[in-house]
């Protein structure tokens, strides 16, 4: 396949169903007040101060993240010592220290002037730009505090974000043996964006979706004949459910990497770890709960001759959450090789050489971002869960008589869920979410300045709609951030559609009784 086939795949791939949607969303919109509840934005929340404030700062004084908390921490022109940084993690209280970005640096300082070179130089210096090491140290010290092996030369910066890094990883992947390769055996749970898995077909790929990714359901996964080159694509949050990768079922999924690496060098399995939505998780028990796949040893699964899951694991992190026109994501692997390998795929794919002023943007609003500002989105969309699960429970005892609506499971982290819609809500057959999807968009109750609040099919997440199930449903994704009055409106749309699909189904069902009665 040539490139200019691949480019074809992934553009249609990328077009033929979101065009679908958006067509759809755009056309309301031109005549109604439309809320869209489908990226990846808090929106309860303004973005917060501190990220915004750093970008102004270093484009007119030209320094660094360490000069930045220093200034804004020291009490006298004068101060300048680490005790100014003590000031700034207590007074702003980012989610990463920065007096342990001070001491990582000072840890691989290569003289004793190195440290005061870094704060007093100014980014541009003879056209050329500094600091990208700076924003690599904040990385770094952002993957170790949960659990990550990793100093500032282990993290390396990609301009194509997540995404851009998925695609320069399967595709090294898929490459390792032999470059003109068939490509790699991707495993990934439901919630993967199918525009990327259908990009990934495209450059040769070969994708596997299940509905959760266990430790039984990767090891059924391996033992499978095939000489594909094996991945797994593993989120510490699942954008689509909200489901979090606990300890148990990650050691679970690192017992079987770290066993099946040992038993078939010649056919290792790699992970791809997104850990970008670890800080969204809604409860405090959950959230220590949490942890990313290269943060896992042999000794967490009971052999300590197994080594660590950093030889095998991509962990990639970015603002997304907190700035959304950063393009930039930070990567870490403890193996030499596909460090190598995805750092040239993405240069060939273009995704690598980031600004350095880039570079510190990102990293300011991944690491200075405060930890309360995380605190109160995550409690604002742990109560607007609260509220669904009631306005579902309401609908199916009230109305119905049976699950009509359901919640997704494991719901503990991100802003997102999926709300199920059993297929016996529906008077007409149905083939997807995308009827659930237009009877939403079709369907606005009268309520004073009230809008009509759009949500996206579970399709464009990679789930797929199977009729033949025991308990066939439909699936739409919930965006939980939405402001309370929106959020508040939605639901009561929803239990009004809802109401109104069922009443019809419920006719139609008394309809056919009495025509079958007649009839015999």
């Amino acid at each position: 396949m040539n490139a200019k086939q691949r480019k074809w795949i992934m553009t249609s791939a990328r077009g033929r169903l979101r065009d679908t949607v958006y067509n759809a969303i755009h056309r309301v919109a031109a005549q109604h007040a439309v809320l869209r509840l489908d990226g990846e934005a808090n929106l309860f929340c303004d973005a917060p101060a501190e990220p915004t404030a750093f970008i102004q700062w270093v484009h007119q004084s030209r320094r660094g993240l360490l000069a930045y908390a220093i200034e804004h921490g020291s009490s006298s022109i004068e101060d300048t010592s680490r005790d100014a940084l003590s000031v700034f993690d207590e007074q702003a209280s980012p989610v990463v220290s920065t007096q342990a970005v001070f001491d990582v640096l000072a840890a691989d300082a290569e003289h004793d002037g190195y440290l005061t070179c870094l704060l007093q130089r100014e980014l541009l210096v003879h056209g050329g730009i500094f600091g990208d090491e700076e924003a690599r140290a904040f990385a770094a010290a952002y993957f170790r505090q949960h659990g990550v092996p990793a100093t500032p030369m282990d993290v390396a910066a990609y301009r194509a974000g997540v995404d851009g890094l998925f695609l320069s990883f399967v595709s090294a992947v898929g490459s390792q043996h032999d470059v003109a390769s068939d490509g790699a055996v991707l495993l990934a749970p439901v919630g993967i964006d199918r525009a990327l898995l259908d990009a990934a077909v495209g450059y040769g790929c070969v994708t596997d979706v299940v509905e959760e990714l266990t430790g039984p359901v990767l090891a059924e996964w391996l033992g499978r004949d095939g000489d594909g080159a094996r991945a797994v694509v593993l989120p510490v949050v699942n954008p689509l459910t909200g489901q979090v990768l606990t300890q148990r079922r990650a050691r679970d999924l690192a017992g079987v990497v770290l066993r099946h690496n040992r038993d078939h060098p010649d056919r290792p399995v790699f992970v791809f770890s997104d850990v970008s939505g670890i800080e969204s998780c809604h409860t405090e028990v959950i959230e220590f709960d949490t942890v990313p796949m290269g943060a896992l040893t042999g000794v967490d699964v009971g052999d300590s001759s197994l080594g660590g899951m950093s030889a095998w694991t991509l962990d990639v992190v970015s603002p997304r959450m907190v700035l959304l026109t950063s393009r930039v994501a930070f990567a870490v692997t403890g193996n030499r090789w596909l460090r190598g390998a995805v750092n040239d795929w993405s240069i060939t794919y273009g995704h690598a050489n980031t600004c350095a002023l880039d570079d510190l943007a990102a990293a300011a609003a991944l690491c200075l971002t405060p930890r309360r500002w995380f605190d109160e989105a995550n409690d604002h969309t742990a109560n607007n869960l609260r509220l669904l699960r009631e306005a579902v429970v309401r609908f199916n005892s009230a109305e119905c008589g049976f699950e009509g609506l359901s919640i997704g499971s494991h719901v503990d982290g991100g802003w997102h869920t999926t709300v199920r819609f059993h297929q016996r809500l529906f008077p007409f057959s149905v083939d997807g979410s995308f009827d659930v999807f237009t009877s939403l968009l079709e369907y606005h109750c009268v309520v004073s300045d009230s809008m009509r609040v759009v949500l996206l099919p579970g399709e464009l997440f990679s789930w797929y709609y199977d009729p033949d199930a025991v308990e066939p449903h439909v699936v739409l994704r919930v965006n939980l951030s939405a402001p309370r009055e929106a959020f508040q409106a939605f639901l009561w749309q929803l239990g009004q559609c809802s109401s109104e699909l069922w009443q019809r189904t419920w006719n139609a069902c008394q309809r056919s009784a009495r025509v079958m009665a007649v009839g015999g």
